[in-house]
């Protein structure tokens, strides 16, 4: 009777850990969903800033005006590669808690891991506040309690290997998880607002242009340049709300780690739902970043 008892025990924590093992493999794929739809929104708001500044430029000016070269970019390389590199280190973090669930092969120690945590702990309080806090006022505790954060992150995907205890890592992590996705979705709010801007002041240019020179035009130019108008309005409220969408995607990732831990639950409606929604929701981004690189190309 207490073997059939231990095999019934034995098979249900198998179960278990392969529903487990399922769910954290849908929580890293949906980091890295979120990992590649960032990078390609920080792309594409690049490229959008440049556009918007030559169309401001000429709307008041005209192309004589024009000097590309003297056009700044919206973020600095140096501050796009900040962002990547905490996003790298979340996205590292995901795949690995799925390695040690026996999802993947887990190499701890490669080159590529090693440098990715020696940069994710040299983050201090001077790199968040420079690179994440300059155009949003951040308290300095949070700063610095941020900067640990990041930190704790880079420290952890150098021992995931000899992390055994995938429930307990959850636990520990999860307050430095929800520090980085605050400071990354406030980020993605502070980027939504800025752009907006931008539309705002070449859309203003525009209609200013159209007023001043509207008796030189003909009706088929005054239309043209109406029309352009009216692509710029809806070229805002789409990048508005792909902007949106990656606020409430990264900070989908940290409500979703936080139900974590019921991975290892027999049944777990709540993270489902949310790792479901995480990952279509990261789909439709992606589809919408890849529409845009076709219309471009």
């Amino acid at each position: 009777m207490f073997s059939i008892i231990l095999v019934l025990l034995v098979a249900g924590c198998s179960s278990t850990n392969k529903d487990a093992a399922k769910r954290i493999a849908a929580f890293s794929r949906a980091v890295d969903l979120t990992s590649q739809n960032a990078s390609e929104a920080f792309d594409t708001v690049e490229r959008r800033h440049f556009d918007l500044k030559v169309a401001r430029v000429v709307a008041e000016g005209g192309w004589q005006k024009l000097d590309a070269d003297s056009i700044k970019p919206f973020l600095d390389p140096d501050d796009v590669s900040a962002r990547l590199l905490v996003l790298k280190g979340l996205q590292t973090y995901a795949e690995n808690l799925s390695g040690i669930m026996g999802n993947e092969q887990l190499d701890a120690y490669d080159k590529a891991t090693k440098d990715l945590s020696d940069s994710l702990q040299k983050v201090d309080a001077e790199f968040v506040k420079t690179k994440f806090a300059s155009s949003a006022p951040v308290d300095p505790q949070d700063i610095q309690i941020t900067a640990a954060a990041v930190n704790a992150i880079g420290h952890w995907i150098i021992e995931a290997k000899r992390q055994r205890a995938v429930k307990t890592s959850i636990q520990e992590m999860h307050p430095n998880i929800t520090k980085i996705v605050v400071l990354l979705s406030r980020d993605f709010i502070v980027l939504r607002r800025n752009l907006r801007k931008e539309y705002d002041e070449a859309i203003q240019a525009q209609k200013e242009f159209v007023q001043h020179d509207e008796a030189k035009m003909d009706a088929l130019t005054k239309r043209a340049e109406i029309q352009n108008i009216v692509n710029l309005i809806n070229e805002q409220n789409k990048a508005d709300r792909a902007m949106e969408s990656m606020e409430k995607t990264v900070k989908g990732l940290g409500d979703t780690h936080a139900e974590l831990v019921k991975a290892f639950d027999r049944s777990s409606v709540k993270l489902e739902r949310l790792l479901s929604d995480l990952i279509e929701e990261g789909k439709r981004v992606k589809s919408f970043y890849e529409s845009l690189e076709k219309k471009e190309k």
